[in-house]
Order: C-alpha cells, then sequence, then structure tokens
C-alpha cells in the first residue's frame, strides 16, 4: 500500500457525500517522478470511515490495483482517504440508463460479464471473501474496463452467515439479494445470485427502481427469459438464481463457462433484433410505470441501498418467471 502527501493533491472538490462518506475529485501531481511512472491524473478521495478500513483491507489484497493507488490524509481535517482511479464511465446502471443498447452486441456482454467474473473468483478463491452488496452501481467502468467495488461489508466467507445471524439484518438492494439471506444464510452462492441477477441486467436492460415502486407491480420488473440470447447465457443467468444455493454455480464455473464462450463466435447464436425489440419494450412499460406512480403519489424512484431486518426483509421471489433444473449446474466442459 503506498502513502501520497496531501501537498500532492490540487482542485480538491466534492463530488459526493453518500450514506456513510465523502468523496472528492482530485488531481494528483507529484513533485517528481515516483515508483510506477505515476503522473499527473483525475483521482478519487474517498473518506475512510470504519467500513472503508475493511474495503481497504480487502482492495490491498492486490486483486483489484487498478482502481485502489493509495492512502493520505487530509492536512486540515485529519481525515485519512483512500485514492482511486476516478471511473470515467460512471457505473453500470448509469450506463445503461443513458444508453440501453450501447452494450447490445452478445461478444460485448460477454466480455463485461467475463471481467465480473474474474473480479467475483478472486474476491472468493484468492482472498477468501463474500462480498455481500453486489449490484449495478457497485459496478464501475474506468480504464475501458468493468470492475466490482464497494468492499465495505465483505467479511471472510466462513464467517458471513454467524455476521448475517448474529445482526438479524442485511444490508443490500431488494433485487440483488438472495432469498436464503432472510434466513440468516449467507455464502459465495448468495454472491452468485446476485451476480446472476446483473447478468441477465446486462441482456435485459431493465433497471430496479425503489423498493416502493418495485414490488407495487411484479409483472413490470418480472425476470424472464430474454428473446434472441444464446441458450447458453440464458442458462447461466437461470443457474445463478436457483432457489436452493447449492444448485448455482460457483464463481469458478461461471469464469469456466463465459472464459469457454469468449472464445467461439456467440453472435450466430443471437438474434441481436430480437434481444433490442425486447429492451425497448420493457424500457417503455418500466418508464410508464414509474411516470404513473410518481404523477399519483409522488413515491421515490430512484434506487436506494438500505439497512432491512431479517424478518421484515421484503421478497422478490415472485418477480421470477424462470424455469429452474434444480439440480447442480455444469460448466460446459463438465462430462
Amino acid at each position: 500500500m503506498r502513502w501520497f502527501p496531501w501537498r500532492w493533491f490540487s482542485d480538491i472538490t466534492l463530488i459526493g457525500a453518500g450514506g456513510f462518506s465523502a468523496v472528492y475529485f482530485a488531481v494528483l501531481k507529484p513533485p517528481y517522478e515516483v515508483h510506477d511512472s505515476v503522473e499527473d491524473r483525475i483521482v478519487a478521495l474517498k473518506v475512510v470511515d470504519d467500513k472503508i478500513l475493511n474495503e481497504i483491507a480487502v482492495q490491498s489484497k492486490a486483486f483489484n490495483p487498478v482502481l485502489f493507488q493509495g492512502i493520505t490524509v487530509c492536512e486540515s481535517t485529519g481525515d485519512m482517504m483512500m485514492i482511486m482511479n476516478l471511473a470515467e464511465g460512471g457505473n453500470l446502471e448509469d450506463h445503461i440508463k443513458r444508453d440501453p443498447l450501447a452494450d447490445s452486441e452478445m461478444e460485448s456482454i460477454v466480455n463485461i460479464a467475463l471481467r465480473l467474473a474474474i473480479s467475483l473468483s478472486s474476491l472468493h478463491d484468492d482472498i477468501g471473501f463474500c462480498h455481500r452488496n453486489i449490484h449495478p452501481r457497485n459496478i464501475i467502468h474506468a480504464d475501458s474496463e468493468y470492475f466490482l467495488v464497494d468492499y465495505r461489508y465483505s467479511t471472510p466467507c466462513e464467517e458471513a452467515t454467524a455476521i448475517t445471524r448474529a445482526s438479524k439484518a442485511h444490508y443490500g438492494r431488494v433485487p440483488y439479494i438472495a432469498p436464503e439471506v432472510r434466513r440468516g444464510l449467507y455464502t459465495t452462492r448468495s454472491d452468485v445470485y446476485s451476480m446472476g441477477i446483473v447478468l441477465w441486467q446486462l441482456v435485459s436492460k431493465v433497471l430496479f427502481p425503489a423498493s416502493d415502486a418495485l414490488l407495487e407491480d411484479p409483472h413490470i420488473y418480472r425476470i424472464e427469459p430474454v428473446p434472441g440470447v444464446p441458450k447458453w447465457f440464458e442458462a447461466l443467468y437461470t443457474a445463478c438464481l436457483e432457489p436452493t444455493p447449492q444448485h448455482r454455480p460457483n464463481a469458478t464455473e461461471i469464469l469456466a463457462t463465459l472464459t469457454h464462450y469468449s472464445k467461439i463466435s456467440v453472435d450466430e447464436e443471437t438474434d441481436e433484433r430480437k434481444m433490442t425489440n425486447y429492451v425497448a419494450e420493457r424500457r417503455l412499460a418500466c418508464q410508464k410505470h414509474e411516470a404513473n406512480l410518481y404523477q399519483k403519489s409522488g413515491a421515490k424512484i430512484r434506487p436506494v441501498t438500505g439497512l432491512y431486518v431479517l424478518s421484515k426483509l421484503p421478497s422478490f421471489e415472485d418477480h421470477i418467471k424462470l424455469s429452474f433444473k434444480r439440480s447442480r449446474y455444469r460448466t460446459p466442459n463438465a462430462k
């Protein structure tokens, strides 16, 4: 982990203050050439709190060095700050919202999914941690790649269930919370469930609003097979959403599947016209529903991450309209 003196930063501007820590825009200007050829560049400074200390511990394991650069201390406040590359492309949710057809080619979708699978496999297998809060706003675009971020609630895999049961609560967004979490269970397969929702969103381009709007009409935000998508990709996201955790693939199996198909032509199995028409229809239906709901009640539409008591955690299962095999997932090379 590298230390950067505060005087090396200029043009510091507040760009966001979420529920837990402030984030600043800054320009890093080393006065001389330093190790790894750090040059003048735009970075993000994130104020460290107790949860951010956990994020630093996970990020410094070096599986995500492109994002995490080091730490510094603000001379005026004494706040410790984490230095990260600024995500010039924003997050995946905002990217889909701005231009749902930007990454409509199946090859591009597979490459994004592959990058996420690499991050998840590294987190689970190399570091031994569960993420516990995977959703598209925690997937950012930087240096022409997508990265899984925000490890504030990450825990060692073997402790995840005990921590969930002890707290009797879970922090997250309803659509991405696996059904077993309501029973106080959390494993790596719970992360896989969250990833399955994201994989489906990569092809459907459906975005989920705040919980009240989301749960008001399960049909509008239903998760179903997307027309025109290759059968293997449909099978993959469906397997990730299996109700029984043991039936879901692990991160290594997800990575193996995506790696296998990334090496062959996937566009031949894709009907892009069907996919595009589906995306347009679903986007229009969601927009109409949210506009009507806001007009009637002024209900909050923007999605938020919340802390849910397990006994009161809303169910999302009625939204899922997929046919499950209810058996263990098999990778393409499995015999």
